[in-house]
């Protein structure tokens, strides 16, 4: 947002002024955006001074904003992330000119964190700075969390649980606002270990879709001064139509259209649209997916009333027409995507054999190769089956299973499974994808709702 000159004020209205009306009240919200939605951008857009200023007047200087990027955190634990909270914190106290003595104590607990990576010191040690913020300096503090969706995934429950305890020790002066493209209860098995958690954020749950036209004629005009390029008003608006507003779709297109691309001719989908279509896609739950697809291919009436449909047209997959009752998928390049690609319902892996990439959960699998791609691609291919011990050996060592004097072991396998564990499990150690079946080998548990569709009729109906 900081590249341009003026901020636009009225970005993202509805949902930005949905986020302050929490704040002032002094509860805490829970943002849910589609894969490749802007929602780093929203976050950042709340850090901008001049929005603060509008949206809380005179009571903008009792409140200092922390954004903490998830992704900055030293040690996916609760040590990294009180570490990473109160360095924030102390990097706001600084740019705002408050209090040097208080920042001064801060750096010093700060520095006492660093010496001792201990999770429950870090949290004693937070818990003093932000008493002391609060009290000493009378602030409001708003913890703004971009990439929540791993913390929630994998960190213990009693870290949320501490969470819980400082925001109820501080309350109505002590806010979170916590960023995810999936929902928070779709994060965790045990999600009823973090229910107090869970309960604070998600009371307030604000749905992140596609832009409104205005924000993505914007978004075009940004995207024409970086790359210095002029758009005629037709195309911008051919883009918007096409993309349904979607910040993602809306770069990728862009790109394209920078050597020429004409969206409107287009016989099939390019990889790169292709790829933001399928981090939209594993946003959705399989019965959204199940549904979407359906409503896609028009298989079935759909039920205005069913959950699924409501979760669809809350995060703007699905969108209202002129005429009541009536619906369209929000962007034509996902229908034909659904068209085209008939992605597996319900599935959080993707393997693409020919360019050796996996995904999961529409985020591409970074530093997977050789062995482990070699044995995630097998299990792909036989979800829910068991790959025995010998099949795995014969895919991953040929040479060597084929040697009798060499021969595979256990080991060797066991060594490749937990390198893949750690690269695709929340928590590796309490594997949720990967299954040991005892005496026999191993199972992709990642079960599909429809396994694929052929001339727009599912599995289950033929």
């Amino acid at each position: 947002m900081k590249e341009d000159s003026q901020i636009n004020i009225r970005f993202r209205e509805n949902e930005v002024d949905q986020v302050f009306e929490t704040i002032v009240s002094g509860n805490s919200c829970s943002i849910v955006g589609i894969g490749s939605c802007g929602k780093s951008n929203l976050l950042r857009f709340l850090m901008e001074e001049k929005v603060q200023q509008v949206k809380l007047g005179s009571d903008r200087d009792s409140f200092l904003f922390i954004y903490v990027d998830t992704n900055k955190m030293l040690k996916l634990s609760q040590w990294g992330l009180y570490e990473l909270m109160l360095h924030q914190m102390i990097n706001m106290l600084i740019e705002h000119n408050i209090d040097e003595g208080v920042i001064e104590a801060a750096g010093i607990f700060h520095e006492k964190i660093m010496r001792k990576p201990n999770g429950l010191l870090s949290l004693r040690y937070l818990d003093r700075a932000i008493l002391m913020v609060c009290n000493k300096n009378a602030l409001r503090l708003v913890f703004l969390f971009d990439e929540f969706d791993a913390l929630i995934s994998k960190m213990p429950a009693s870290g949320f649980r501490a969470l819980r305890a400082l925001r109820d020790d501080h309350k109505y002066r002590l806010m979170y606002v916590v960023v995810t493209r999936l929902e928070i209860p779709r994060l965790r098995q045990d999600i009823s270990e973090v229910e107090h958690f869970e309960e604070l954020v998600t009371s307030t749950t604000i749905w992140l879709g596609p832009y409104v036209k205005e924000d993505a004629l914007m978004m075009l005009s940004r995207l024409e001064r970086r790359h210095g390029l002029k758009l005629s008003e037709s195309v911008k608006e051919q883009i918007v139509e096409e993309t349904g507003g979607h910040p993602g779709l809306i770069r990728e297109v862009f790109n394209q259209a920078k050597w020429n691309y004409d969206i409107s001719t287009r016989q099939e989908l390019i990889p790169s649209i292709i790829d933001e279509c399928r981090r939209i896609w594993f946003s959705l739950d399989k019965t959204e997916q199940d549904m979407i697809v359906r409503f896609a291919n028009s298989i079935s009436p759909f039920d205005e009333t069913d959950f699924s449909f409501t979760r669809l047209l809350q995060k703007g997959i699905i969108r209202t027409n002129s005429e009541p009752g009536e619906y369209a998928i929000f962007s034509p390049l996902f229908l034909d995507y659904l068209k085209q690609q008939k992605p597996v319902i319900g599935a959080h892996i993707f393997i693409e054999e020919d360019k050796n990439k996996a995904w999961i959960n529409g985020k591409e699998i970074k530093n997977i190769k050789g062995l482990e791609f070699r044995l995630l691609s097998l299990m792909a291919q036989n979800r829910n089956k068991t790959c025995t011990r010998d099949k795995i050996a014969e895919v991953l060592y040929p040479e060597d299973n084929n040697n009798p004097d060499v021969g595979v072991s256990n080991t060797r396998i066991d060594s490749v499974v937990k390198r893949l564990r750690k690269l695709i499990e929340p928590d590796p150690e309490g594997p949720k994808y990967i299954i040991n079946i005892r005496s026999e080998g191993f199972q992709l548990n990642d079960p599909p709702l429809i396994k694929e569709l052929n001339d727009g009729v599912s599995q289950e109906e033929r």
